[in-house]
Order: structure tokens, then sequence, then C-alpha cells
């Protein structure tokens, strides 16, 4: 049974009793627009949201408004922000309207990058080697922390619209032309229509890394899985049950269910091989951005405000950096190994192979799941409490162990 109940300034919609809507505006809440642009999570689960009017700063109780005014935000950017992300530092990277970009410490610091000149920034992300990586209506820039490098030459696409990476340093990059990727050595392939299984509608806004370094891409003709070989699959209104074809945000959970936002009046996850459409709240409309935070919580960027879906499911699939050690002779280890364990938060994975690591809290819920190599140092921030880990390797063995956390 469906019932919809209206509690205070939140809308919050419940499908049976499971599932449940909450939505923040600027008539409800201290959201700084209800053009949502982007969202951003850091470490401490803290959200950052950027809009039209602004960066906002939410805590799950409490927002903290930046303009400016009251910031490093440059007045001539009109506060307009279309892109936010935190960087492993947990630095917050602000993209604007003319080009404008800045860093922000969390604290007072703004670092204004504008002298460089983009276009409009429409995505910012980093890689393993800490680089970053800037996308824009005029071309893509890396920055390795003291220099700017252009690559507005050596890519297909003058407008770069999202760039995400995989674990063999190859930096893919989705533009109105379709998707460009650029390998470990600096060379460039570009897929369109013509040679991939992206559609004649080329343009590329959304992309994910999948499981087995597989590549979700969204584009406005419909989501597209990739091997990053040779295999496409290809969905859309027609062939599955996605109920609109223009896919503007990706996100993946640890349980590999992928997440879509799919630009009209709602949602989509995809499961088990089924697309499931979930209706935005009323009044909600044109879902930009989709992001799960570390409790699983589903945060949608829309044109009328910012929305929050909680259906009890895992939080995001994490890949991180390893750490390869060279001081351990990992041919000698002969099953998983977990140092030090208890832990305080840090910790070692060994195992002869790679392997994919699942962690699961006590209840049994899934709450990491990556790729790992032979030898990793990881810190999940996770809470103190008792997790169980799966490992399995390559030949298929299966491992499984308890990890305390103190």
């Amino acid at each position: 049974m469906k019932f919809l109940l209206v509690i205070s300034s939140f809308l919050l919609i419940s499908l049976s009793g499971q599932s449940q809507w909450t939505t923040y505006t600027t008539s409800s809440s201290d959201l700084p627009d209800n053009s949502v642009q982007d969202i951003a999570i850091d470490s401490s689960n803290v959200l950052w949201v950027a809009t039209q009017q602004g960066l906002g700063k939410f805590d799950g109780t409490n927002w903290t408004v930046y303009v400016d005014t009251n910031s490093g935000i440059p007045v001539l950017s009109y506060n307009t922000c279309y892109s936010v992300f935190v960087d492993k530092d947990e630095f917050v990277w602000l993209g604007m309207d003319d080009g404008y970009l800045v860093k922000f410490d969390q604290d007072t610091t703004w670092v204004d990058y504008t002298t460089e000149w983009f276009g409009e920034v429409y995505a910012i992300n980093q890689d393993a080697d800490g680089i970053i990586w800037v996308g824009h209506s005029n071309g893509l820039k890396s920055f390795d922390g003291t220099t700017w490098t252009d690559h507005v030459n050596d890519i297909h696409s003058a407008f770069v619209e999202v760039i995400e990476f995989d674990q063999h340093k190859n930096v893919w990059c989705g533009t109105k032309d379709g998707l460009a990727k650029r390998d470990s050595n600096g060379v460039w392939t570009s897929y369109d229509g013509n040679n991939s299984g992206i559609t004649s509608n080329d343009w590329v806004e959304a992309l994910h890394r999948g499981l087995r370094d597989s590549l979700w891409v969204g584009t406005r003709g419909g989501a597209c899985h990739f091997d990053t070989d040779t295999t496409w699959k290809i969905y859309t209104s027609s062939n599955s049950g996605l109920w609109e074809d223009e896919i503007r945000g990706l996100d993946v959970a640890a349980d590999s269910t992928v997440w879509a936002a799919n630009d009209g009046a709602s949602i989509a996850k995809f499961k088990a091989g089924i697309w499931t459409k979930i209706n935005l709240p009323f009044n909600f409309s044109f879902a930009d951005e989709i992001l799960i935070d570390h409790n699983g919580v589903k945060w949608v960027a829309t044109q009328s405000g910012l929305a929050k879906y909680e259906d009890g499911g895992p939080g995001p699939m994490l890949f991180l950096p390893t750490v390869i050690s060279t001081s351990l002779d990992v041919s000698s280890i002969t099953r998983l190994g977990i140092f030090p364990n208890p832990s305080k938060g840090k910790f070692s994975i060994s195992n002869e192979k790679p392997i994919q690591l699942n962690l699961m809290d006590n209840t049994g819920r899934l709450l990491f799941s990556s790729q790992l190599a032979a030898f990793a140092e990881l810190d999940l921030h996770l809470s103190v409490g008792l997790y169980h880990i799966e490992a399995v390797s390559e030949d298929g063995m299966s491992y499984r162990s308890k990890l305390v956390i103190q």
C-alpha cells in the first residue's frame, strides 16, 4: 500500500513502509537555490551542493551557505556553480560560470585558479596519482599541484562534461561529441556512434566505473555498459525499463546496483539485469545528478531542489587506490591475511593474487566492494564494531574472515 505523508517542512514519501523521500528546497531549508547542479560527499559524509546561487554544505542537520559576500567565491561568477568535488585531502573544488575555479580547505582559505581561464567548469575529478582533471566548455586541463596542462589539442571535442578513471590509469571523458579515452601513455582514442555502442545522439553526460573495470556511460540516447574492450550493451526506453533515454547522472552501489538520474521526473536503478523506474517526489523534476553517500542514502540533484531517497541499500562501490608493498614477498602468502586485526581503522589485506573484496557489517549489509591488488592498505573510515570480510580470488577460491575495528 502506497501512502503520502507530509511532516513539517519536508515532503516524505514512503513506499510499502521501506523507501522514503525527503526533499530540501529554499522554502523548507537553507538550500542556496532550488536549481541544484552537482553534489559531492566528503569522508565525514558531509554533503556539498553546487547550485545556481552558491555552494551549500549540509551535515545532515545544519546548512552552511557560501556565496561571494562571505567566501572566496569570485564576485563575477555571480555564484553560479556547476560542479563540486572533494579531493583526497578533503579540499573542496568548485567549478563555476565564465571559467571560475576555486579550491576551499573547509576552513578559511580559498585558492582561485581562474587566471588559467576555463570555459564553464562542468567536471572535476582526481586520478590515483593525485592529479586534478578539469573538464569545461572549452576543453580539458590537468593540474599536478604545481603546473596546469592543457589537453584541448589532444581531445576530439572541446566540450567536456564528465571525467572518470579506471585501474589502468586511463582517463575517460564524456563530451558532447562522444567518449574519449587517454591511456597511461598519453594516447587518445575516441568513441562515437560510428565505432561504438554509443547511440547516434553522441552527447555523453555521465560516466561511472563498474565491476571488473567496466564503464557505465550515460548519454542523451540511453545508458551503455562497456567492458572497455569491444563489448557494448545498450539500454533505452524502447528495449528496457528505462522511462526516459537521457541519463544525466550515474552512481554504483557496493552490491553493484546501478543508479541513474533519468532527466525527467524519475530516477532509475539497474539490478539483476532489470531497470526499475522510481518517481521523484511530487513537484520535483529534471534529475541532473545522483550520488550514494556512505550510509547508502541516494541524493538527487534536481531543478526543483535536493531530494534524498532512503531504501536501506548499501553505500557506494569504492575503487580505492591500492598501495603495493615493496618489502612483502606476496608469493609466499598461502591464505588471506588481514592485519592489524583488531584495527584502529587502517588495515592491510594480503593474498597470493588480486582479489574481489566484499566487506559487510555484523548484520550482513554490504558496505564495500572492490577489486584489490595482492597487497593493499585500506582506510574505509569504519565505525567501531565487528565486520565480515569475503575475498574471492581470480581462480574462484573464496576466503572469509572477521575484522574488528576498535
